[in-house]
C-alpha cells in the first residue's frame, strides 16, 4: 500500500487524469515513431506524474496518525462513474445501439484509408497479462484444439491443450465484441462452431459494470455462426442493435445437428435450421442455464432468473421447447440469484441444480426422477459467497453422479 501525503490532490484529480492519460499515451507513441526525443521525454513525464497520482489515489494507505473518515463517499467510485458517464454524454448510459453504429461508421470512412496505408502492427506484450473467462469448449474429433470465450477479450483458441506459453491464438471474428458467454461445436462436423456473446446479469445494465460490480459485463451483438473451423464468421442471431441483450448458453442437438437452443437475456430461443432463423419459444427474462437430457433430446431443462426478475425457477420442457413447466416440489419457492442446473450422462434420471440468491448460496439439491421430486444435498455450505448473480459452472461427473464440480 501506498502512504501518500498528495491524497486531496490526487483525489480530485484522478477523473481527469483518466481521461488524459490515454491520451498522452497515444501522443508518446507518435513522437516516438517521430524521433522527437524532446516530446517524449514531457509526455512521459506527465505520464508518471498522471500514474502517481493515480496510484495515490486508488491505493492509498491512510499516515500515521491521520484518522479515517469512514463516512465519506467512495471517491473511486465516483472516478469510475465519471469514467463511464463521460463517454454515455448526453445521455444516461451508452445506447444500446450506440457500438453497431460506431463500428459501421468506422468501416464506412476509416477502415479503408488505414488499409491502404499498408501499416502492419505486432503484439510486443505483455503476453501474461490473465482475465475472466466466461467459457470453455473442446473440439470433440481433436481434443488438442480448445476454444476459450473471454469477458472482454474475445474468442480464443489453441492447438495444444492449452499448454505452453504460446499456447493460445486470438481468433477474429470480423465483428466489434469482446464479450463471448457461450461456444457450441457440431458433434458431426466440428467446422461448425456458434458463439453467444454478451455478459450481462442483471437485466439491461450492462454498461455502466465498469462503475457498479453486480451491473458489470459487456456489450453483445447476438449469435455467431463459422462453418470453417472459426477462419470466417456470419451473423446467425444478429442483436447489433440491442447490444445490452446476451446469449448465456447454446446447445446442439446430438441427434438432429440443426436443431439448436440458446439461453439468452430474452428467453428460450430455438432454430430448426442450424441458425438460419430463431424463435424465441419462451419469453421469461434472464435465462441463465439450458441442459439437455442425454437420453431423450426432446426434454430441456433452464435455469431462469437474475436479481429478482420475474417468473426465476427451475423449469422443463419434454416437447422440444414447446411449453414448459416450473419444477417446485423440494426446491426453493423463491430465489433472486442465478440457477445452474446439470444432467447425469450415465443416467438421464438424475439432475443436480444449485439454486442461489444475489450475494449468497441458498442451496444444492438432486433430483432422481428427472426432476419431478428434489432432495436437499446442502443448504449450509456458502458455495457463491457474495457472487449468488455471477458464479454459474456446475457440472456432473460421467461416471459418478455422488461427485460434481
Amino acid at each position: 500500500m501506498i502512504q501518500c501525503p498528495f491524497l486531496g490532490y490526487a483525489r480530485a484529480w484522478l477523473p481527469i487524469l483518466l481521461c488524459i492519460s490515454p491520451v498522452f499515451l497515444i501522443n508518446l507513441l507518435y513522437f516516438q515513431c517521430m524521433n522527437s526525443i524532446t516530446v517524449c521525454k514531457s509526455v512521459t513525464a506527465i505520464l508518471f506524474v498522471s500514474t502517481f497520482f493515480a496510484s495515490c489515489a486508488l491505493f492509498h494507505k491512510p499516515m500515521p496518525g491521520r484518522a479515517v473518515n469512514l463516512s465519506r463517499k467512495s471517491e473511486i467510485l465516483e472516478a469510475m462513474q465519471f469514467f463511464s458517464k463521460s463517454r454515455a454524454f448526453p445521455l444516461v448510459d451508452v445506447a444500446p445501439d450506440a457500438h453497431a453504429k460506431a463500428f459501421e461508421f468506422y468501416s464506412e470512412n476509416f477502415r479503408p484509408a488505414y488499409s491502404r496505408a499498408g501499416g502492419i502492427w505486432e503484439s510486443i506484450g505483455p503476453n501474461n497479462v490473465g482475465g475472466r473467462t466466461l467459457c470453455a469448449a473442446i473440439d470433440p474429433n481433436d481434443t488438442s484444439i480448445v476454444w476459450l470465450g473471454s469477458a472482454s477479450g474475445g474468442l480464443w483458441k489453441s492447438t495444444t491443450g492449452g499448454i505452453g506459453a504460446n499456447a493460445w491464438t486470438y481468433v477474429e471474428t470480423g465483428y466489434p465484441v469482446l464479450g463471448v458467454s457461450s461456444i457450441a461445436i457440431d458433434p458431426t462436423n466440428s467446422n461448425i462452431m456458434y458463439i453467444g456473446t454478451g455478459e450481462t446479469y442483471n437485466y439491461g445494465t450492462s454498461f455502466n459494470g465498469i462503475a457498479v460490480r453486480t451491473t458489470r459485463g459487456s456489450h453483445g451483438i447476438g449469435i455467431l455462426k463459422s462453418a470453417d473451423g472459426g477462419l470466417t464468421w456470419t451473423h446467425s442471431l444478429n442483436w447489433s442493435y440491442q447490444a445490452q441483450r446476451g446469449i448465456w448458453e447454446i446447445l446442439i442437438n446430438p441427434l438432429n445437428p440443426n436443431v439448436l437452443y440458446a439461453a439468452t437475456t430474452e428467453g428460450i430461443y430455438k432454430s430448426n435450421d442450424a441458425g438460419a432463423t430463431w424463435t424465441n419459444v419462451y419469453p421469461v427474462l434472464m435465462v441463465m442455464d439450458i441442459e439437455m437430457d442425454h437420453a431423450d433430446t426432446n426434454i430441456l431443462y433452464a435455469g431462469i432468473g437474475n436479481f429478482g426478475t420475474t417468473g426465476s425457477g427451475l423449469y422443463k420442457t419434454t416437447n422440444s421447447g414447446t411449453t414448459w413447466t416450473q419444477l417446485t416440489t423440494g426446491l426453493p419457492a423463491s430465489n433472486t440469484g442465478r440457477i445452474a442446473v446439470s444432467a447425469y450422462a450415465a443416467n438421464n434420471k438424475i439432475l443436480i441444480a444449485a439454486f442461489s440468491d444475489i450475494y449468497s448460496t441458498l442451496g444444492i439439491y438432486k433430483s432422481v426422477d428427472e426432476g419431478l421430486t428434489w432432495a436437499v444435498l446442502d443448504t449450509t455450505t456458502e458455495i457463491h459467497d457474495y457472487q449468488g448473480w455471477y458464479c454459474t459452472g456446475l457440472l456432473i461427473h460421467p461416471t459418478d453422479h455422488n461427485r460434481a464440480l
